[in-house]
């Protein structure tokens, strides 16, 4: 355990916040980076000062080293994850696979303001996934996220299929970012993520590969 950034955390005792704001102004005023050998520490932070109430979901170490693994092998010169949340888990990959690009997106403001004080080398964009993934004109090696579980979407993603059909699709937040997503991968990418149970993604042209 990183015992000089638990010295760090433990200034935050004094200081009136007691959510996530602020925390970004904290750490770069500390000159805090993230580090994935540090991602233990971090993962124990979030759980003993906010738990479950700032909706900042942990990056499990075993999970950080299987996602490393498998992108690794493929020599992604473009990473993208579509809910970044603050990018422990993009920048695990960034720091395993040296990308030329690595790009994330949040549509939280204090997710987007946190993760570029600690994972400042990311390409950090704020809004809504589908509509940046829309705007999106370059292709990805490597699409890989911690999906959200149990959202619904009010917005429909619209894709053509292979016959040249329009589709609507509605429904599951997670998995409507998922499709989102790999339409974006190049030929010989692939996409990464971790999904409910229910969700059974398809190999088509590109990879997917989920863990559930």
């Amino acid at each position: 355990m990183n015992q000089g950034l638990w010295k760090t955390f433990d200034k935050l005792r004094t200081l009136p916040f007691s959510g996530s704001e602020g925390l970004a102004e904290f750490f770069k005023k500390e000159g805090v980076r993230f580090a994935p050998s540090d991602l233990g520490t971090w993962g124990q932070f979030f759980a003993t000062r906010f738990g479950r109430s700032a909706g900042v979901f942990h990056v499990p170490e075993w999970l950080a080293a299987v996602f490393g693994a498998l992108a690794k092998g493929g020599s992604p010169k473009s990473i993208c994850d579509p809910w970044a949340g603050t990018g422990f888990l993009i920048e695990v990959l960034r720091e395993v696979c040296h990308p030329n690009e690595a790009i994330a997106f949040t549509q939280s403001q204090a997710e987007h303001d946190l993760g570029k004080v600690l994972v400042p080398e990311v390409n950090w964009q704020l809004g809504q996934p589908m509509n940046l993934l829309d705007a999106v004109t370059q292709g990805f090696d490597v699409v890989a996220s911690i999906l959200p579980m149990g959202a619904r979407s009010s917005i429909p993603l619209k894709v053509v299929t292979a016959s040249g059909e329009d589709v609507e699709l509605r429904g599951d937040l997670g998995n409507l970012v998922m499709v989102a997503a790999v339409l974006h991968l190049r030929a010989s990418g692939f996409g990464l993520f971790v999904v409910t149970p229910s969700t059974r993604p398809r190999r088509g042209r590109a990879g997917t590969r989920s863990i559930r």
